[in-house]
């Protein structure tokens, strides 16, 4: 039946008899599933595969990212944001899905929040952004459109959506615009309407199926009441499932990864789905969510119904912070406990119950006659026989008046991390006397503890005590604390666990007994990662030169609005063939073994009929690929060691890094999760012989896998002049250490390939930086000309490196699949296997020398000792190795400097290109030193800094014996972009007030800094551009460079309408034209899109077929001028004058038609070739010194781009590229077990990217235009000058192509500001000195500097360490040091 029932702004279809079919609404619309199909899919898979709507999509398949966000609605709760990833699709019987499609109106009209999103600039790539809207959706709708909250509601609304592009800022503000008491203005376009929506006119109708339909199906029970559930948990074995977001951490626990489990779906189970009041507790039924718990705590709090309200809030703020919102509204307190019982799980909410004495009420398999049995939680929880039984509710007891309740954490990240360690603490506090204390300490082991020690000794702690001799009580207590620590493994490091568990203990003494603790104890209380954040955030830039056109203009990008409603594309959004097989790795999940066997037994049993074939290494006509020396790229140094890269692993071989592929299992069908699981089990049952342990970590001293790469700088080596410096002591030889990690590039779209067979040749759509290498691959591989292979893409979900020559790797593999089954092949990595098999950056260690005069800072030599890790295969390893050494000496005038890079053999997936590729490692190098100089002569480093600068025009730049020769120093505006940025931060009275903060605080200290940016840029040649004007007056483009989310498209279409505007004084509007997809077929022979340069290359190739254009209709310019007012458009003289164009017809009847398609092409004059562009950055950090956690007060950055192309596109990619370079620092780190090389980090559960609560609370943003202030070496202009001329001229090497000066102004953005973000970390480094009382040891600040990384450098400052203690401290403690112990 069609037929619907409406009331108010709800639908209901008639009621049904029971069912053996799921029925739910999708965007209104009645769908209908087999119970038994349903029972082994998400509700993701469902909605990418079964129906048209792809803009919901999937990324890391663990709730962790948020691109998968959907709104789920039950007729008796709110609309909700979910993760469809996570969400069984047997479970949504009854409800009412809405994925973002559903948002717009019927003709097309947007939603205000996908409006105003893209007007903020709130989306690049646009990958993730269908997952924000869905978030804000589910956010302000329920808000009321934004009438019911203010801005500070709204800071941490999308926390758990990860945006790899947009640095967040652009969203946040959007989201805070919606805000009853908003004053956000979008400062890119002020005319963009601010506040609440109407809900009743926006947002869409919820269409409900079928109401109370009993759902029957032999492996999915849907009981409605407890004895039907507990009956059939006794007579089927049914397995009780609620929200299921534990299967993101534990897939053995889905729906996908079962066979034969049978699941009862207990959300239709009212009893266990109540929160009330009981006395002096509060019952939490376990089928009680997350958010809903904390909007219950949130009403008690407001009707001050409680008599400790501050312990409440502490509660409530804990539940807030437990994974991200679209978890929080599905997962359960029930699931929690269950999860901290069976799979040891080291969540934070068990930990505070603990701490409350809570109590757990449950159903057992031996007594479902006799009902539930009441557990104290501790002992339930560490119960190590097995539980079959139903957790019915949560006992939680109200925290008396007199009861001081504290939980803190310490995560890789602020939030929707899991804890490394936490902690509760509970004591009655009466006249000033502890007379009862719960202390637990959670995440460190499998278990929580009880840190009885700590709790005796804490008991009968008085506040004169405290007041009297805080240090005494504190030594007592840490001792107590180490007492409690001494039988635990603690996994994380022993000390660092003591140092946060002790710092716990100086938190909770000031909580407790607060003025009566050290007045500079005080500011230890409050947690950085808790605290309300209040941002703000300035972007400016220069008044635009107005050319005529769109050019130069602040302008939203021309797909913006494709990408919040969810209309924009990507590669696996398209409609697959007819007969396409499913293809998944079968990888080895060590390195260094030998697969002795493959056995395919258990993918053929999981998949049944649907099983096609396995293809393995001697299936393969070519097994081998080198990508770069398909490019092209040929470096030195010389390889000593065979590195060749083998696409699946030959059984002969010895596994080159862990979750290498060894065979590809082709499917038919579109269950995708099924298809993935059976090739985890055939990896699983592989068997392997290891051959010996594999190299991973260790580079210094590690096997060299090519030559010693050596550089220099200077006419005197600076080896010679360090080794003086040495003997002369007195401070002028300092010696320090470099150590960073790698980062994975995590784009939101994963790697995906679908090789159509085509006529006797392939046509291949892939999401990559580039289709000419692609094409060469496949030709290489299948024994085929190019005109014979296609390959193309519309758009690309992010690439930042990680898309040059992986996807070339990704579709020879494909193509071959497809070439042998005579079928189409879809190859989507999983993100686990992506993050496994897709190198990052390269992992460095160092030693660094120099000579310096110590009363200045002025460094006089610098010698570098490098090692870098090499993985399988080359890649773009040298490549980074001589982009390092160019860019090494960045803005400063060292007179000597000697490098030695020496690649180490590791066996790790190949490391590539990552955004900034070199030039970040290089400014990270330089910068290590900088700080490290700084903190040895005791200095503000920014002076240290400036002693060091180039001065004056005539410097030289670069290091001899890297890929791009030494030259001139050119465009150099740093000293007046420095001097501008010091001026506008106020920077010496910020820096007075951060040394004045540091003297009062004894545990909280903050650090700022001032920090360079150089970045040679390498505008290649041959970019090419087709451009076609319609007879209407429409125009498509298309171009050989990638649109990946930079802008590259907008410019290109800015540069085209603000060029035919100037050459006939009539452009066409920015509306009209549309883009094609990147395609061989369309434009052969391009170059990758990489560097920052492709969009200038691709603009002024377009700008070439413009002109070419504008020639063939200037003809017509006269014709349409003189056309009647009456036949002239309503739109514009361009409209006419492409009507005129077609105005001859042959024979008076037929319109001839004319040649308005042309190609334009870039070639750069030899002068424009290579460029240097400049910026500057002050960061302002704070530092817990009791858990070495630390926060982003404050970023100013600033960057000399000239006159932008397009402002608003330009700032966002500056803020993106920044934060990128922020998560290395900061939080991104790829680990591996040394023992097997298994990758730890392969997901949004190990590894953590920057969320938008990590982004500076102050965010302020310049680009600069420093024209007037850049300094040239006259001399070597001049030289240049001619012989720019001379090979122009001569068509040497090519013909440069005639581009207008009026369109060279403005310089790249999109990698350059990467690194700004050492600003960031040379600001923590101020901090970690000032808390250490001291230069670090060997100056080495660890990358990223996650907590329990940076704790180690401040051992000497772990409370009750005594190393920092001064007897004669008073109760006020005015000095810093004084108290700390």
């Amino acid at each position: 039946s069609h037929l619907k029932v409406t009331l108010k702004r709800f639908i209901w279809y008639p009621v049904a008899a029971m069912t053996s079919r799921v029925l739910f609404t999708l965007n209104g619309e009645l769908q209908t599933v087999d119970v038994e199909e349903a029972t082994v899919r998400t509700l993701n898979e469902y909605i990418r595969c079964n129906t048209q709507y792809t803009g919901t999509k999937l990324s890391c398949g663990q709730g962790g990212c948020g691109a998968c966000t959907i709104i789920l609605a039950r007729p008796s709760e709110q609309p909700r944001a979910v993760n469809s990833c996570l969400t069984p699709l047997a479970s949504v019987h009854g409800a009412a899905v809405l994925t973002v499609e559903g948002l717009s109106k019927a003709d097309g009209t947007p939603h205000p929040i996908a409006e105003r999103l893209a007007k903020f600039n709130g989306s690049q790539c646009g990958f993730c952004t269908p997952g924000m809207v869905m978030q804000l959706y589910s956010t302000l709708s329920n808000k009321d459109g934004g009438k019911a909250c203010g801005e500070k509601d709204l800071e941490n609304c999308i926390n758990a959506n990860i945006c790899r592009c947009t640095g967040y800022r652009p969203i946040v503000e959007c989201a805070k615009s919606f805000a009853a008491d908003t004053s956000i203005k979008n400062q890119m376009d002020p005319s963009v309407a601010v506040g609440p929506y109407d809900v009743s006119v926006s947002d869409p109708t919820i269409v409900y199926p079928p109401a109370d339909v009993p759902l029957q199906g032999s492996r999915w029970l849907r009981p409605t009441s407890l004895n039907e559930l507990l009956e059939m948990m006794k007579t089927k074995g049914a397995v009780p499932l609620a929200g299921g977001t534990a299967t993101g951490v534990y897939p053995e626990l889905g729906v996908a990864d079962t066979t034969s489990t049978v699941f009862a779906d207990i959300t239709g189970v009212k009893e266990l789905a109540e929160v009330a009041v009981e006395g002096n507790s509060v019952r939490i039924g376990a089928l009680v969510t997350w958010n809903r718990f904390a909007e219950f705590l949130g009403d008690l709090i407001a009707k001050g119904s409680v008599t400790n309200v501050e312990a409440l809030k502490a509660v409530k703020l804990r539940v807030g912070s437990i994974a991200g919102d679209q978890v929080r509204n599905r997962a359960t307190i029930g699931g929690q406990v269950a999860i901290h019982r069976t799979k040891d799980f080291r969540g934070d909410w068990v930990t505070l119950l603990l701490a409350l004495g809570a109590t757990v009420e449950v159903c057992t398999p031996g007594s479902w006659a006799s009902g539930s049995s009441s557990h104290d939680l501790m002992d339930f929880i560490t119960d190590s026989a097995p539980f079959n039984g139903l957790i019915k509710s949560v006992l939680m007891p109200l925290p008396a008046e007199n009861v001081v309740l504290r939980a803190w954490r310490v995560a890789k990240r602020s939030r929707n991390a899991v804890a490394l360690a936490n902690a509760a603490f509970s004591a009655v506090v009466s006249s000033g006397k502890v007379e009862k204390v719960t202390a637990v300490l959670g995440a460190v082991e499998p278990k929580p503890v009880r840190l009885k020690h700590l709790e005796r000794a804490l008991t009968g702690v008085r506040s004169q005590e405290v007041q009297a001799n805080a240090s005494t009580v504190l030594s007592g207590l840490c001792e107590k604390v180490k007492a409690d620590l001494f039988p635990l493994t603690c996994d994380h490091g022993k000390q660092q666990t003591e140092h946060i568990v002790t710092g716990f203990v100086v938190k909770f003494l000031v909580a407790m007994f607060g003025d009566a603790a050290p007045k500079d104890w005080q500011s230890s209380d409050y947690a950085l990662h808790d605290m309300e954040r209040s941002s703000t955030a300035v972007q400016s830039f220069p008044t635009p030169t107005d050319l005529g056109g769109p050019l130069n203009k602040p302008i939203t990008k021309t797909t913006a609005i494709d990408q919040t409603t969810g209309r924009a594309k990507y590669t696996d959004d398209m409609s697959k063939p007819g007969g396409t097989l499913i293809a998944a790795y079968i990888v080895c999940h060590e390195a260094n073994v030998l697969v002795k066997e493959i056995n395919t037994a258990p993918a053929k049993q999981l998949l049944g009929d649907d099983f096609h074939s396995v293809i393995f290494a001697d299936d393969l006509g070519c097994n081998t690929l080198d990508p770069t020396g398909l490019l092209g790229m040929k470096l030195a140094p010389d390889y000593i060691v065979d590195t060749t890269y083998h696409l699946l692993l030959p059984q002969a071989v010895p596994s080159q890094f862990s979750g290498q592929p060894v065979a590809l299992l082709l499917a038919h069908g579109d269950k995708l999760s099924v298809v993935e699981r059976a090739a985890a089990a055939c990896s699983n049952s592989l068997v392997l012989e290891r051959t010996d342990v594999p190299t991973i970590g260790g580079l210094e001293g590690g096997e060299e896998i090519t030559e010693t790469m050596r550089c220099h700088k200077g006419k005197e080596p600076a080896d010679p002049v360090i080794e003086k410096a040495k003997e002369a002591g007195a401070g002028q030889y300092i010696a320090g250490k470099f150590a960073k990690k790698s980062q994975a590039h995590f784009y939101i779209e994963g790697q995906s390939v679908l090789a159509i067979p085509d006529e006797g040749g392939i046509t291949c759509y892939v999401a990559a930086q580039g289709t000419d290498l692609i094409q060469k691959s496949i030709c290489h591989a299948l024994g085929l000309k190019q005109s014979q292979v296609a390959v193309k893409y519309r758009r690309v979900g992010g690439g930042f490196g990680g898309k040059l020559t992986f996807p070339a790797i990704l579709a020879t593999v494909a193509s071959q699949a497809a070439r042998r089954s005579g079928h189409p092949v879809r190859l989507v990595l999983p993100r686990d296997q992506d993050m496994a098999i897709v190198g990052g950056r390269p992992e460095m260690e160092g030693t660094w020398q120099v000579a310096v005069e110590p009363s200045s800072g002025k460094i006089h030599a610098l010698s570098y000792d490098l090692c870098v890790a090499h993985g399988a295969g080359e890649d773009m390893m040298r490549f980074v190795g001589h982009a390092a050494a160019a860019a090494i000496d960045e803005v400063y005038g060292i007179p000597s400097i000697a490098l030695a890079i020496r690649y180490i053999k590791q066996h790790l997936p190949a490391r590539t290109a990552c955004r900034a590729p070199g030039h970040l490692e290089a400014t990270m190098l330089m910068e290590a030193v900088i700080d490290g100089v700084a903190a040895q002569l005791g200095m503000p480093s920014h002076l240290v800094r400036e002693k060091n600068f180039f001065q004056g025009k005539f410097n030289t730049s670069g290091l001899a014996g890297a890929m791009l020769p030494q030259g001139s120093l050119g465009d150099y505006s740093h000293l007046a972009m420095w001097a501008s940025l010091k001026s506008k931060t106020g920077f010496d009275q910020r820096l007075k007030a951060v040394q004045e903060f540091n003297k009062a605080n004894a545990w909280k200290k903050r650090g700022i800094a001032l920090a360079p940016a150089r970045y040679g840029m390498a505008l290649t040649p041959g970019n090419f551009a087709r451009v076609d004007i319609f007879k209407d007056g429409s125009i498509q483009i298309t171009v050989t460079a990638s649109e990946i989310g930079q802008g590259l498209h907008t410019k290109v279409g800015q540069m085209v309408c603000t060029h035919l505007e100037r050459e006939l004084g009539a452009g066409p509007p920015l509306s009209c034209i549309k883009f094609l997809e990147t395609s061989t077929d369309q434009l052969p022979n391009g170059n990758i899109t990489g560097g920052s340069t492709t969009s200038e290359g691709a603009m002024f190739a377009a700008c070439d077929a413009a002109t070419q254009l504008a020639g063939r209709l200037r003809p017509c310019l006269s014709q349409a001028r003189k056309l009647p007012e009456e036949n002239k458009s309503k739109d514009g003289l361009w409209f006419d004058i492409t009507s005129a164009a077609f105005s001859t017809k042959f024979m008076g009847i037929l319109a001839i038609p004319q040649n308005l398609t042309a190609i334009g092409v870039h070639y750069p004059p030899l002068t424009d070739v290579m460029y240097e562009t400049y910026g500057a950055a002050a960061a302002e950090v704070e530092l817990d010194v009791l858990t070495g956690e630390w926060r982003v007060l404050f970023a100013h950055l600033m960057f000399d781009i000239g006159q932008s192309y397009n402002p608003m596109v330009d700032i966002g990619q500056m803020e993106g590229a920044f934060i990128m370079g922020l998560g290395h620092l900061t939080t991104e780190a790829i680990d591996y077990d040394p023992t097997s090389g298994k990758l730890l980090t392969n997901n949004t559960w190990s590894y953590k990217p920057p969320i938008a609560c990590d982004i500076p609370e102050d965010f302020k943003v310049d680009l600069v235009d420093m024209r007037g202030n850049r300094l040239n070496n006259p001399v070597m202009s001049a030289v240049m000058s001619v012989v720019g001329a001379i090979t122009g001229c001569c068509a040497i090497p090519w013909k440069p192509t005639k581009i207008s000066k009026a369109y060279k102004s403005a310089k790249a953005i999109g990698e350059p500001p990467a690194l700004l973000a050492t600003a960031v970390k040379s600001a923590l480094s101020a901090a970690l000195v000032d808390a250490a009382g001291g230069p670090l040891p060997a100056h080495l600040v660890p990358i990223p500097a996650r907590p329990f990384a940076v704790l180690p450098l401040l051992e000497s400052q772990q409370p009750g360490s005594g190393s920092v203690r001064d007897d004669d401290s008073t109760a006020t403690g005015t000095s810093a040091a004084s108290t700390r112990q």
